[in-house]
């Protein structure tokens, strides 16, 4: 530990992280190299996906996380190959704070070609954290149990490109047991990398479309014209004829499943209307650019 400048954390610490202490079985002890304040910090996100990350996820990335990481908001990931090191290089790029999760001990880093980004990582000022001490293999059966840490650490998730059997869906459904919060980004519903994370919106995860919906959960805000004075009841969910007008049966379908005064999650739409969720998460998104929706509290009011 001292040849590695690795330090300990036991969980009743006071400086251990808050909210690493209310998930269940937390771990007992955490070893770490870089500032542990960090994770005292009032906004964090982790971000997981796949490693054989295809040019559809380089590209949400690149949209997504620079905004983010400008906004002095800590993003953990595991740094694996693809998702996960790709987004702790966007979020040193762009100035942000990046916390490595990893599975094995810290004397040793896995995979092997990010030893030096994991130093990177470091002398920006960074954390590279373990529950596992100096000398523990990278063994198979420690990944998921690192995976609980990451969303543990975090405030809300982000998926991005998850196959059927992933370890980003071991993530996402550890922050859905720990009471945090899961976004998604809807991906190509002909791509194996994208069957596992278009499954999430049969859940209870948020879609994702623009750095602003992961602000908006973060920062536990609505967007500008939500729920004001005026708004219309519930009971007046029948579009007008102009609203209606040239929109398909499937739109249609999904549109009178939205009311104007209370946000309805997706999943909420995917169970009423029955239709694939990557068909309602294309359609939602459309009708939004129409301006027929909007996003709000993790959900969709109608807007006309």
């Amino acid at each position: 530990m001292k040849k590695n400048n690795i330090r300990k954390i036991s969980s009743d610490s006071l400086n251990y992280p808050d909210r690493l202490k209310q998930i269940k079985y937390p771990p007992k002890e955490l070893y770490y190299r870089g500032g542990l304040n960090l994770l005292k910090e009032k906004y964090v996100l982790a971000v997981v996906g796949t490693r054989k990350i295809t040019g559809y996820g380089k590209q949400v990335l690149r949209f997504l996380i620079p905004e983010i990481a400008r906004k002095n908001i800590v993003i953990v990931s595991g740094l694996a190959l693809g998702v996960d090191g790709l987004a702790h290089k966007l979020t040193l790029e762009n100035g942000g704070k990046a916390v490595a999760v990893l599975a094995g001990g810290l004397d040793e880093i896995y995979p092997p070609e990010h030893a030096l980004f994991a130093e990177e990582i470091i002398k920006s000022g960074g954390l590279l954290v373990s529950e596992n001490c100096p000398g523990t293999e990278y063994l198979r059966q420690y990944f998921p149990a690192r995976n609980r840490i990451i969303s543990g650490l975090a405030d809300v998730t982000l998926i991005i490109e998850a196959k059927r059997k992933s370890g980003a869906l071991i993530t996402a459904k550890f922050a859905f047991s720990q009471g945090r919060k899961v976004l998604a980004v809807p991906g190509d519903i002909f791509s194996a990398q994208s069957q596992g994370v278009n499954n999430l919106f049969n859940e209870r995860s948020i879609p994702v479309q623009n750095p602003e919906d992961i602000l908006n959960v973060l920062f536990g805000r609505r967007p500008a014209g939500n729920m004001g004075k005026g708004r219309r009841k519930a009971s007046q969910n029948a579009a007008s004829p102009q609203a209606m007008a040239g929109l398909t049966v499937e739109e249609k379908q999904i549109l009178k499943q939205i009311p104007y005064d209370k946000p309805v999650v997706i999943s909420q739409i995917i169970r009423n209307t029955k239709l694939p969720a990557a068909r309602v998460v294309a359609i939602a998104t459309q009708l939004e650019i129409n301006s027929l929706i909007e996003s709000a509290d993790g959900g969709y009011l109608r807007t006309n």
